[in-house]
């Protein structure tokens, strides 16, 4: 329906002169108003409230930094026919001297374009700093365990060792070190017999089976009873083999397969080339040519035209802008790798890491946590500080001996600790998946590589994602593996074992090295040693608070001398001190862990506790302590830990000490 102009004015015209009525009908009413209320008394004034004393005003907290952009994006574009022309000529200088290098090395090209292909495949797996990271943890959820123990002390005397002999002799120095506790084995990495095997099955008389004369070779992880893998030297090029071993028979572990070139350098990025090389290309020299990135020298800078500014293209000729973006969208994005700001504390707007000092964190005990803990982190604390606060049941009636026995025994044997691969391994398991770290020392970045092992004979690759932590060790906690580096801690999940996704970090301001991490319940507890301490930035015990895995938050320091490789069972925490020994940590407080006692040995750096039993690897021994009389009921911690002493089970052959 339509209507005519005239209409229009008629409709507006009378709508003037009904505003204008209304606007006088108002005036009159206020007039009408007035008088009466000007004759009204005025009203009470109320007297003045009285003011509390104001509290004074918290620190207030710096703005935050700007938004930076987390990603490179490689964004598709049409380019205009003379910027394609300029790249093809550029790479008719280019693609020749790749093709010359790599024809030099053929051998090494299938495996390069592998770990290329599972490079692609798991580009897309950093989820770091985006929305997507807290819905993989909603859809995959992490079970997060409280292990009280408590034994009774007839189930300590039941487990305390009954053979003690000559310790075992192994030659060369150890470096690593993996307890089978299902098939009570023990097996050590050496620089002269690589893989060592020893029987563990007698307490504690450990006898030596044999190695696999992997000279050199240093992690590997044991995948059955059957089948172990260790990184080995690979011929040229910096690349790593992955090596499978049979050590079914104990005595001659032997070679099965032999995975050349599996394992990715891990290097300063050389993307400028005066000449070819005598060695073959490294994966990310590989990476680089493919993406058509890699420069020689002779052929001179990229090309610019400017007409179209920042366009390039690709050898395939497909070409693209590259755009700095919050979040990853189209094209090809790698996250930058830029030196991100540090988490700011609410309390007082200093570095939370700074402001842990400053309010006492580091000084031999705990300290208030920076912000309250989430409701899933704070349950299993609360459960154990209640436990600790809990007023000790009354001693029983005094009964005979052989009652009393046969009554703390009627239950069942609490479980002791797992085995495993020691907090210092770049190698783990899960499910059909094996991860492997490679890494340099004093290197930014790094490759996680993801095989699949359901043929533990056959291990195939399925991704490598790259890493900007400096990473140095592999732990898991139910379906989260966290890489420590030195410049960060990440979560990846690995809710799909066969592709992990890396979740969040905890990044470190402090130049540091050796810091590997373990996980009881909902914290993580990492060690770190700074070379050259300076103010505030020191070597230390770190509580970080994993209740949002993708968001790590730090929450207590404690000061370590020289930290090294850590193990944590239920509310004991051992931490390898290569100056001090093995300190025993009560954890009845999991954010705030109290040293309780040190065991002297010299030069300790990593640990594992099987069952009750705690392996402190050190380079020319290994002691295993008796851990079962920290965990008896009603024990005093310091008195019992302070008069504890280890056996001494394996020696270095040139070492001729012997005895407890």
């Amino acid at each position: 329906m339509t209507f005519s102009p005239a209409l229009h004015r008629r409709v507006r015209a009378r709508g003037a002169a009904l505003g204008l009525a209304a606007s006088g009908a108002m005036a009159l009413c206020l007039l009408l108003v007035s008088p009466v209320e000007a004759r009204r008394p005025p009203r009470p004034t109320p007297p003045p409230t009285p003011v509390a004393p104001t509290r004074p005003m918290p620190m207030p907290v710096p703005p935050a930094p700007p938004a930076q952009a987390q990603f490179i994006c490689e964004v598709p574009t049409e380019a205009a026919r003379s910027v394609q022309v300029a790249f093809e000529e550029y790479y008719s200088c280019v693609q020749p001297l790749a093709a010359e290098w790599l024809g030099a090395h053929p051998q090494h090209v299938p495996q390069l374009e592998a770990q290329y292909q599972a490079w692609l495949v798991a580009r897309g797996h950093d989820l770091r700093d985006t929305p997507e990271a807290a819905r993989y943890v909603r859809r995959n959820p992490v079970s997060f365990e409280d292990r009280p123990i408590e034994l009774s002390a007839a189930q300590v005397a039941a487990l305390a060792p009954n053979v003690s002999a000559e310790p075992a002799r192994v030659r060369g120095q150890f470096e690593r070190i993996f307890v089978d506790r299902q098939n009570k084995r023990l097996f050590l990495t050496t620089e002269e017999e690589g893989l060592v095997s020893l029987s563990i099955a007698q307490r504690y008389a450990y006898e030596v089976e044999g190695s696999s004369g992997h000279s050199g070779s240093k992690d590997f992880f044991v995948l059955d009873a059957n089948h172990a893998v260790i990184e080995d030297a690979g011929e040229v090029g910096g690349a790593r083999d992955l090596v499978v071993l049979d050590i079914s028979d104990r005595e001659n572990p032997r070679e099965v397969q032999r995975l050349v070139g599996a394992l990715p350098l891990a290097s300063a990025t050389v993307a400028y080339l005066s000449a070819i090389p005598a060695t073959p290309p490294n994966f990310e020299q590989y990476r680089l040519m493919r993406q058509g990135k890699l420069r020689f020298s002779q052929c001179g800078q990229p090309p610019t035209v400017s007409s179209h500014p920042g366009v390039a293209c690709r050898p395939d000729g497909s070409c693209y802008v590259t755009k700095a973006k919050a979040q990853p969208e189209i094209g090809i994005c790698e996250r930058q790798a830029i030196g991100g700001q540090p988490t700011l504390s609410p309390r007082t707007g200093m570095p939370v890491e700074i402001d842990a000092e400053i309010m006492g964190f580091g000084r031999g005990g705990g300290g208030v946590m920076d912000r309250a803990p989430s409701m899933e982190a704070a349950e299993p604390m609360r459960r154990s500080r209640e436990r600790a606060a809990a007023p000790r049941a009354a001693a029983p009636a005094p009964r005979a001996a052989q009652a009393q026995a046969m009554d703390d025994l009627a239950g069942p044997m609490p479980q002791g600790g797992a085995g495993g691969a020691g907090s210092l391994s770049q190698m783990m398991r899960h499910g059909n998946a094996l991860y492997v770290l490679s890494a340099t020392h004093n290197q930014a970045q790094g490759w996680l590589t993801t095989f699949d092992i359901a043929n533990p004979r056959s291990p195939r690759l399925r991704h490598i994602i790259k890493l900007d932590n400096g990473p140095e060790a592999l732990q898991r906690h139910d379906s989260l593996l966290m890489v420590a580096g030195r410049d960060a801690v990440m979560t990846a999940s690995v809710a799909n074992p066969l592709s992990p996704r890396l979740l969040g970090e905890f990044r470190q301001f402090c130049p540091v090295n050796r810091d590997p991490v373990v996980v009881q319940g909902t914290v993580a507890y990492r060690t770190i040693i700074v070379d050259q301490p300076r103010s505030r930035c020191n070597s230390r015990l770190e509580v970080i608070d994993l209740s949002q895995p993708h968001r790590p938050v730090l929450r207590t320091t404690v000061n370590v001398h020289r930290p090294r490789g850590l193990a944590v069972l239920g509310e004991r925490l051992f931490v390898a001190d290569e100056f001090q020994g093995v300190q025993v940590f009560d954890l009845a407080d999991p954010v705030a862990p109290q040293l309780a006692a040190t065991w002297q040995i010299h030069g300790v750096k990593d640990l594992v506790v099987s069952d009750f039993d705690l392996f402190a690897l050190s380079p020319n021994e290994v002691q295993t302590f008796d851990l079962a009389p920290l965990y008896q009921r009603d024990a005093d911690l310091r008195e019992l830990a302070a008069q504890m002493r280890g056996y001494l089970t394996v020696v270095r052959a040139s070492n001729m000490k012997v005895g407890r």
